[in-house]
């Protein structure tokens, strides 16, 4: 998304960012040299998929904290050039400083906290999408040709997540929204890869995507999130329309997808159970959690009209006539 159109506190940090090449040319090679001793993840992959406001930073901050995955963090994310690199760093600095000698230890009292994705602290789950964007060149839409996905250089990806899982010692666990219309690649080329699918009432989906427009551009007209591929058809329409067709286009890819990917490959709940029960996925997943009796036992759903009446009200009338659920 653009960053001169977006709100000051969503504008990227242009300093921050040119560090970053510059980084990558000192670590890069090392990186290249280690992951010479690595080829394909050999435990689950577990990967996030949905629209975007589905809730899936909520489910992905829950699955996080239980302590069962590795998951790529804040800290981290200033690495994705040399990942295995970073979370060796991540070892050094955070996770290995049981007495607090490199930072002071502090609670997690805001650990399921967001805005639009975005969390704070060290360790808190970051969407890592820079490291996507290294293999995976989308353009303004966000669907990958097949030629594309053939130029995708898929032994340096499974190496990446190889190093990582080595590293950790733990089934990798990420968000994977920004190719939610080639899952069948990702099914195809990561080994045992499962599927974490979220859904939202398409009416509330759609209007958490008009606040995040507010929120992050200052208007509710701009595009938030990624381009569905019928962007063009839509981006002229009235408001309810797009955010609307936005989300069923989301989860209309994901679903006829998943048919076609076997059920020990998949596992699907909807946002409003989830925030009701969150252990049941857990349960779901079958994954041996230490901690189960420490984890939040419900969420607060936000399934609540946020909007106007008027602008809630032509959500409703464009969602029923369409008959979409």
């Amino acid at each position: 998304m653009d960053n001169i159109s977006r709100q000051k506190e969503h504008k990227k940090h242009q300093e921050l960012e040119n560090i970053f090449p510059e980084l990558e040319k000192v670590l890069g090679k090392s990186e290249k040299t280690v992951l010479g001793n690595f080829s394909a993840p050999q435990k689950k992959v577990y990967l996030i998929v949905g629209c975007a406001r589905s809730g899936s930073t909520l489910l992905y901050q829950y699955l996080a904290k239980s302590d069962y995955f590795f998951y790529p963090t804040n800290f981290l994310s200033r690495f994705y050039y040399a990942p295995y690199i970073g979370y060796r760093l991540q070892q050094a600095l955070l996770d290995f400083d049981e007495k607090g000698e490199i930072f002071q230890k502090k609670g997690n009292e805001n650990y399921f906290s967001s805005d639009l994705g975005k969390t704070k602290g060290p360790k808190a789950a970051h969407e890592f999408w820079y490291f996507w964007n290294r293999f995976f060149l989308f353009k303004e839409l966000q669907v990958l040709s097949k030629d594309e996905i053939n130029r995708v250089d898929w032994s340096t990806f499974l190496k990446e997540l190889h190093a990582l899982e080595v590293a950790a010692n733990k089934p990798i666990l990420m968000k994977a929204m920004n190719l939610n219309w080639n899952l069948l690649d990702l099914y195809k080329y990561i080994p045992n890869v499962h599927f974490i699918y979220i859904k939202r009432d398409i009416i509330y989906n759609a209007q958490s995507l008009l606040q995040a427009r507010q929120s992050f551009f200052g208007n509710k007209t701009e595009w938030y999130s990624f381009k569905t591929p019928n962007y063009q058809n839509l981006k002229n329409k009235p408001l309810e329309e797009q955010v609307i067709e936005q989300v069923f286009e989301n989860n209309n890819s994901i679903e006829k997808q998943l048919e076609n990917i076997d059920s020990n490959n998949k596992t699907i709940i909807k946002y409003s159970n989830f925030c009701k029960n969150p252990l049941s996925l857990i349960t779901e997943l079958n994954i041996d959690v230490q901690n189960k009796d420490k984890m939040v036992k419900s969420f607060q759903n936000g399934n609540i009209q946020k909007l106007s009446k008027e602008l809630f009200g032509k959500l409703m009338f464009y969602t029923k006539g369409k008959g979409y659920k």
